[in-house]
């Protein structure tokens, strides 16, 4: 197949989030967020800081995850990093790996100074933060300290 104008960017991931918005008109903070596990908690988090700090009065947050391509399978079962019935067991000492799904899901957000205007149907969100747990039991594993630390800071975000 011959090379388009439109497969230098069309290709890249990052680029997605620039195309809907030149596609619908959007204004404001405009970016792609990949951090594996977390990457929507992270986006949701960069949505409500631009919201607080007024760089927009709208934001609208998307998270995709498709497993498309099977060696990233064969890798991580090579690393044992996959829990043998597919589910995750969080904080629980029977934690084997994680389990892999696919998912999409996107979320319209308005900052709003009386929580009681709230249109029907909207959801207040009481606060993010995002941290890394740094050096812990293993790479994917979650550091009970770090997580209750970032619990708090969320929680005094609001």
């Amino acid at each position: 197949r011959e090379t388009g104008v439109y497969d230098a960017h069309g290709s890249d991931g990052g680029a997605a989030a620039g195309r809907v918005s030149y596609l619908f008109g959007l204004k404001g903070p405009c970016l792609g967020v990949n951090t594996a596990c977390s990457s929507s908690l992270v986006a949701l988090d960069s949505a409500a800081q631009s919201l607080r700090r007024a760089c927009c009065e709208q934001a609208i947050v998307c998270g995709v995850c498709l497993l498309l391509h099977p060696s990233s399978f064969g890798a991580l079962c090579a690393l044992h990093a996959l829990s043998p019935n597919g589910q995750c067991k969080t904080f629980d000492g029977r934690a084997d790996g994680y389990g892999r799904g696919e998912a999409c899901g996107a979320l319209t957000l308005e900052f709003s100074v009386d929580a009681s205007a709230a249109k029907p149907g909207a959801v207040q969100i009481h606060g993010t933060s995002v941290n890394q747990d740094g050096r812990s039991s293993s790479f994917m594993a979650p550091h009970g300290p770090s997580q209750e630390s970032l619990v708090r800071a969320a929680m005094q975000s609001q």
